[in-house]
This record gives structure tokens, C-alpha cells and sequence, in this order.
């Protein structure tokens, strides 16, 4: 069977900006001169193209647009009296080149928002769970299955299509707080509804808790450790593992380079009924080594079986290697500096 890639590269762009939210009450802290370190990312929609020719083509496009943001009063730089996220995000968007099929405005650690070219907003907001757990369906020898815990972190994404009535991020807060609250510094195994508590698990059962209270809730992802979690929007689940490796690479005929890449597999599938996940985050390791350990620290363009070390092929080598044993595996995403990389999408699937 053919399968069909799709590839779509991503660049993130730091500035420093300042803002007023003047229609905030005037006793609130953000109606008052204040600034942030925000990263605008800007997503390409598929594309053939190697990522120097994107990437080359995406700063050409943002360079009349970053001095109007960076080091700059956004009331004024941009004519928006209220420069919240949603209102700065729409604007940053009908300054973008027509190949972008979506923009990410993160305001500070923990919230941000996306709007894609279909133009649906897509909120998100970070909270922390400390909270301790086992696996009590695995058998008595996996290290899961006795108690240990985690720092979680829970992100809930909600979307809009229009700026009449956004949920705000404090009203979100609002809504996760009392829920946040049972979970805390607590053993998850002894909330009902959690007795088998796998990441897969808790995210649903947050989903159950706050569609409620946040009709326009989209998905709610669980970070289990810093590398490994799975996203949940009600329907399938989206469970990822990132891998960090080190390769060398051409520059150009006469020189070489090098990366600290970033691989993130993701697997999409129901979940398995005993167990409550759909794989073990352990069997990607497994599954991924032998080829891992091709890639790091080697020189990428002396595989013999890869045809070019750029990202697209590397993340196609890495695919049609794992898909016999990972059938569920749904896309690549590649890293190869913190502000720059790419999404390899398989068999039609786009996130």
C-alpha cells in the first residue's frame, strides 16, 4: 500500500513587546503598562519543499512584519486599543504569507493560542498536578505497576470561531481550579473513576469533568513525564514519546554541520480496555532503538538506506521502519534547533 506523506514545517519567532488591555478593568494588573517574552509560530501548509527553501521563504515573509512587534508598545505599533492574545494573534494573521496554514502566539509559559486558516481560535492554558499513582492491571514486574508518581503537566485547549465571547484564560483557571483541587498531592488510584489511572485514563476523566463547565473544551493533554503524554478531544487519543539524538550533516560541499535533534512519535488509537492505554510509552524505546542507534551520533548523510538527511526523509526512513511494528503511528514530528523543525503527517492524517 502507497502511503501518503504530508509535510509541514514550522518556525518560531521570540519578541519582547509591551501592552495595556485597556477594555480589562482599570483595577486589574494587565490593564497597566506591562510586557512579556512572546514566540509567535508560524506553521506552513504541506509542502514538498526542503525545509532551507521554507524556512528562507517564512523569514523573508516576517521580516516586514517583526518591527512592528519586537521591542514595541503593541497599542501602538499595531492600532489595536485592546492587544489581548486572540486580538493579536488575528492581526499578526492577516500579516502572514498565504502558504501559512496556522500561527501559535504564546504569551507566557503556560497560555498561548493558535488560529489556523480556517480561522478557528484555539486556546490553551498549562496547570501542574504533583500527584502519585500504579497500574495495577500490569503485571506485578513492570516498573508502572508499582506506586510512584509524577509532576503532570494538564493543558486544556478550547477553540472559538470568532472574538464575540472567548473564554477567557482566567475563567478556564475558574473551571479547572476545583477539579485541579481533587487530583493535587493526591493517590489518583483513589478517585473514582481513576482506579487505573494511566495517562489515557486521566485525561478522559478530565474531559468527562470539564466539558460541562467548558462547553467549548477541544482536547485535554496530559504530560505523564517531559517526553512522553497524550492529548484526548473526546474521541481518539493522540499518545506521543520524544527522543532526543545527535547527528552531523552537510553544511555544504566543503563543510559539515550538526543538530541536537528532537524526534516525537505519535500513535493514535482507541484504547486498550484491560491495560487503558494504547501502547506502553516503554515499547517505543523498544521498537525505536535499532534505529535510533543508527542516527545518533553519526553522520546522517552516510546511512546508506537514507536517501537525503534532510528532515522529510529522515522522518519518511524513520516511518517506513517502525510501521510494521507500529501500525498505529500517525506522524513525525522533527526538531532540529529550539525555534525550528517540521510534521511529517502519514496516510492523510493531519493534525
Amino acid at each position: 500500500m502507497t502511503v501518503q506523506s504530508h509535510y509541514q514545517f514550522f518556525k518560531t519567532y521570540p519578541f519582547e513587546a509591551a501592552r495595556r488591555l485597556t477594555a480589562l478593568d482599570a483595577r486589574h494588573p494587565q490593564a497597566r503598562l506591562h510586557g512579556h517574552s512572546f514566540g509567535l509560530t508560524v506553521t506552513t501548509g504541506p509542502t514538498d519543499n526542503l525545509e532551507d527553501q521554507v524556512f528562507a521563504k517564512l523569514d523573508q515573509a516576517l521580516y516586514t512584519l517583526l518591527p512592528h512587534l519586537d521591542y514595541q508598545y503593541l497599542n501602538e505599533s499595531t492600532g489595536l486599543p485592546h492587544p489581548n492574545d486572540a486580538h493579536l494573534i488575528n492581526w499578526i494573521w492577516g500579516k502572514l504569507p498565504p502558504f501559512s496554514a496556522e500561527a501559535e502566539l504564546r504569551s507566557t509559559a503556560s497560555t498561548g493560542v493558535r488560529l489556523n486558516r480556517q480561522g478557528t481560535f484555539h486556546f490553551y492554558q498549562q496547570f501542574d498536578l504533583h500527584s502519585a499513582h500504579f497500574l495495577p492491571h500490569l503485571p506485578p514486574t513492570h516498573k508502572c505497576h508499582r506506586l510512584h508518581g509524577h509532576n503532570f503537566k494538564v493543558i486544556l485547549e478550547w477553540s472559538a470561531s470568532s472574538l464575540a465571547k472567548v473564554l477567557s484564560y482566567e475563567e478556564a483557571a475558574g473551571h479547572f481550579i476545583p477539579v485541579q483541587k481533587q487530583l493535587h498531592r493526591r493517590l489518583l488510584n483513589e478517585i473514582e473513576g481513576l482506579e487505573n489511572p494511566t495517562a489515557e485514563n486521566l485525561a478522559a476523566w478530565l474531559w468527562r469533568h470539564l466539558k460541562i463547565s467548558i462547553p467549548a473544551l477541544s482536547s485535554v493533554t496530559v504530560y505523564e513525564t517531559p517526553t512522553a503524554g497524550t492529548c484526548y478531544d473526546g474521541n481518539l487519543w493522540d499518545c506521543f514519546k520524544t527522543f532526543t539524538f545527535d547527528s552531523a550533516l552537510p553544511a555544504s560541499e566543503q563543510d559539515i554541520m550538526g543538530h541536537t535533534y528532537d524526534l516525537r512519535l505519535h500513535v493514535r488509537n482507541q484504547l486498550d480496555p484491560h491495560l487503558g492505554w494504547t501502547r506502553d510509552f516503554g515499547e517505543f524505546h523498544t521498537l525505536l532503538k535499532p534505529y535510533y542507534q543508527q542516527i545518533d551520533h553519526h553522520p546522517l548523510h552516510e546511512i546508506e538506506t537514507l536517501p537525503s538527511p534532510h528532515m522529510p526523509r529522515l522522518a519518511d526512513w524513520i516511518y517506513h521502519h517502525l510501521k510494521p511494528n507500529l501500525p498505529e503511528l500517525a506522524s513525525i514530528r522533527l526538531n532540529d534547533t529550539e525555534h525550528t523543525g517540521m510534521i511529517a503527517h502519514f496516510d492523510g492524517t493531519q493534525s
